[in-house]
């Protein structure tokens, strides 16, 4: 959530939460090769990768947002 300044609300970190869990359990393709990169280095990765994909989901929702209620 670094650098989105709404993120900082309590609902947005909430929302935020869900979609790196579900990133982090549903591990989609990029997120299930990681993964298999051995010793611990792997697991590390692949919830970096998670959040990663929550930031890039949640600044999109947010510029989608913001687009249509500034009008």
């Amino acid at each position: 959530m670094i650098g989105l300044a709404m993120a900082r609300c309590p609902w947005v970190m909430g929302v935020t939460f869900v979609i790196y869990r579900l990133f982090d359990v549903t591990k989609p393709l990029p997120i299930s090769h990681i993964e298999a990169i051995g010793g611990g280095l792997g697991i590390v990765l692949d919830d970096v990768m998670a959040a990663i994909y929550a930031w890039i989901v949640l600044s999109i929702g947010i510029a989608m947002w913001r687009r249509c209620h500034l009008r």
